[in-house]
């Protein structure tokens, strides 16, 4: 994919440089499902303009798009007993004291995205995806 970016010297060096090896997937491969959660999907897909309105940092429908090969990757990772974990954020205390810095680069940080859509936690991972009860879910306050 990079080749329309590389000049022929670019190449060259890569090539006598001993890049490009393929890495495999070692002796002990694991599938790690980040952040695939409504607060970066939206609740359904539908145009980014449209999710961004009710979650901030919405993908919409290009999230949603990534969900199929996201279960055709986890049944395939699960059926060769390949482990998975998923991460997602924690809600964070009412005051905002956890989020650090976090709270002042956004203007909606301080929204209450419950109520402005009922139902679905930000944090709760796509259904479509979510995690068999013996898979891990790590939940972090920041990236």
């Amino acid at each position: 994919m990079w080749d329309r970016f590389l000049t022929e010297q670019d190449k060259a060096i890569y090539e006598l440089s001993g890049y490009g090896k393929t890495g495999g997937f070692g002796a002990r491969p694991a599938v790690l499902v980040v952040d695939v959660n409504y607060a970066f999907t939206g609740e359904k897909s539908e145009s980014i303009a449209a999710s961004v309105k009710k979650w901030r940092n919405s993908c919409g429908a290009a999230g949603w798009a990534a969900i199929p090969p996201t279960q055709t990757l986890l049944a395939a990772a699960r059926a060769a007993h390949i482990p998975v974990f998923f991460s997602t954020g924690i809600d964070t205390r009412p005051d905002g004291f956890d989020r650090g810095a976090w709270q002042h680069k956004n203007r909606r940080m301080r929204e209450d995205r419950n109520a402005i859509v009922t139902d679905v936690r930000g944090n709760d991972i796509v259904r479509e995806i979510a995690p068999e009860p013996h898979e891990l879910v790590i939940e972090k306050l920041k990236p």
